[in-house]
């Protein structure tokens, strides 16, 4: 019993050294692990805390200001990229980051900016490269280049998941599912806790019709994220198309509660009047 206690003992200290010799996680990093468990507000003070600390700086403000911008707080979203040019005026990627908040924004004259620094700059780095693929994408419609500079990004740091991230989503929209799930999937491997990665190859399943799969992901979604409003409402879409009327309706009101001036209520909404 004493030699058991003693061992017991023992192991707890061990465990206790290690702990204390886990280096703390750094800003940039603690940022990244809420804005996928889309944790905003939490987000949000990690990418600032980032930026002053030098921790990572351009990185953490394109973060920063896309995490604002999930909260349509597109003035203050400016305002960071602003800062961040001032320091890093030859950043590709923080210069695409501002031309999405002016588009937001509808400020053509600094849309006009942001187009001229770009033009003028060649990418660097894997941040650059997947700001060009949104570039390409949103402003020029050109789904090959955006592609091809999403891939680059990915060539770059193959452990990007944001990139993996957006050339899904473009595959997604070219009705290219396979390749989608692929890159769902490796930036799920590479960041178990995504919640939008669980949602999107949810999304490409449900297209699918492989309902099992869909819900699978849309569950870890939601357990990632229990106000995952979007993923309620897909959620609400298998069990109808299964018959479960009951299920459907519960999903569909959770995503209204939870969403109820959003795309997520407004779709809710019009699918509750399906219900027989």
């Amino acid at each position: 019993m004493k030699r058991n206690f003693f061992a017991f003992f023992m192991a707890g200290v061990v465990w206790s050294m290690l702990l204390s010799c886990q280096t703390p996680q750094k800003p940039f990093d603690r940022g990244m692990s809420f804005f996928y468990q889309q944790n905003y507000t939490s987000a949000i003070e990690a990418f600032a805390q980032a930026f002053s600390e030098n921790d990572r700086p351009i990185e953490a403000a394109i973060m920063h200001a896309t995490s604002l911008q999930e909260g349509e707080e597109y003035q203050e979203a400016l305002t960071v990229c602003e800062k961040a040019l001032a320091r890093f005026p030859d950043s590709l990627a923080l210069w695409v980051e501002q031309m999405r908040v002016a588009r937001a924004l509808t400020n053509e004259s600094l849309l006009a900016l942001c187009r001229t620094n770009i033009q003028r700059l060649s990418p660097q780095n894997a941040w650059d490269y997947r700001a060009l693929g949104f570039f390409y994408k949103t402003f020029e419609k050109n789904s090959p280049q955006a592609l091809d500079a999403y891939s680059k990004a990915i060539e770059k740091d193959p452990q990007f998941a944001l990139a993996y991230i957006d050339r899904g989503d473009l595959y997604y929209d070219l009705d290219q599912e396979n390749n989608a799930i692929q890159d769902y999937t490796q930036a799920i491997k590479i960041s178990p806790h995504y919640a939008y990665a669980y949602y999107s190859r949810g999304n490409a399943y449900l297209n699918r019709k492989q309902y099992r799969q869909a819900l699978k992901d849309f569950n870890k979604a939601i357990k990632i994220n229990p106000r995952y409003a979007l993923a309620y409402h897909d959620r609400g879409v298998i069990y109808y198309r299964l018959k479960k009327y009951a299920k459907a309706k519960a999903e569909w009101l959770k995503a209204k509660e939870l969403d109820p001036h959003g795309r997520a209520g407004e779709l809710a909404e019009g699918n509750l009047w399906l219900l027989p």
